[in-house]
């Protein structure tokens, strides 16, 4: 295995330098300790003491933040009703 074949590894220090502030540290680590897996796979990984994220888990991390889910075992869940009107 050559050293370009290893896969992409990003630690939180990263992923919070690419949202730019979108998103604090506080309430990453409070997300990723109630959300550690999203549709099926895991939202980051732990080595040893430090979480680190592949890119896939940074896909499932940014999904679980837009909308919790049943998927995302959230014990609360928004929900938006649509009232139906007739505009004619």
């Amino acid at each position: 295995m050559k050293l370009n074949d290893l896969p992409t590894v990003y630690t939180v220090n990263d992923l919070l330098d690419h949202l730019k502030g979108r998103l604090g540290r506080g309430k990453l680590m409070q997300h990723l300790s109630q959300v550690p897996e999203f549709d099926g796979g895991p939202t980051h990984r732990r080595w040893s003491n430090r979480i680190v994220f592949y890119p896939e888990d940074i896909t499932r991390l940014l999904s679980s933040l837009e909308c919790p889910s049943k998927s995302s075992n959230a014990t609360t869940r928004r929900t938006w009703r649509v009232l139906k009107t007739s505009w004619y």
